[in-house]
């Protein structure tokens, strides 16, 4: 029986008012100059090859949009935060907290977003639709 804390990885979309991906071919490298994440003091760039303890990647989607990923966490966390800076002076402060018990079968996964707690998506992959001009 396996009893390794479950990974939590997070998939960031950012979004606008309608739900549409922001993130598209056309706009990729400008993202990649402007988006980071701070963590724990260490600054993360997208697809950065010197990203300190974590990694913040991109993806294509079939549809030719991007999709963004940050993590790896694995163990316990407790209001662990990071913050995702968009470059127009708009963040989105994440924080989460991560409980694994001896039953591999049972995590508990707590998410705010700028403060706000948000619905249970039974993680261990959170999906975060984000606007960066809010």
């Amino acid at each position: 029986l396996d009893m390794s804390p479950v990974p939590v990885i997070f998939q960031i979309l950012t979004v606008d008012e309608a739900g549409n991906n922001l993130l598209t071919g056309e706009n990729i490298a400008s993202a990649k100059e402007n988006i980071t994440i701070e963590y724990n003091g260490d600054t993360y760039k997208i697809d950065a090859s010197n990203s300190p303890a974590k990694t913040f990647k991109s993806s294509k989607l079939e549809n030719g949009s991007y999709l963004l990923y940050f993590g790896t966490f694995f163990g316990d966390y407790n209001a662990e935060t990071f913050v995702i800076n968009y470059g127009n002076g708009n963040s989105h402060i994440v924080s989460f907290t991560v409980k694994n018990y001896a039953d591999v079968t049972k995590t508990e996964y707590l998410l705010e977003l700028n403060g706000v707690p948000q619905p249970n998506i039974g993680g261990p992959s959170f999906i975060l639709r984000l606007n960066p001009n809010k």
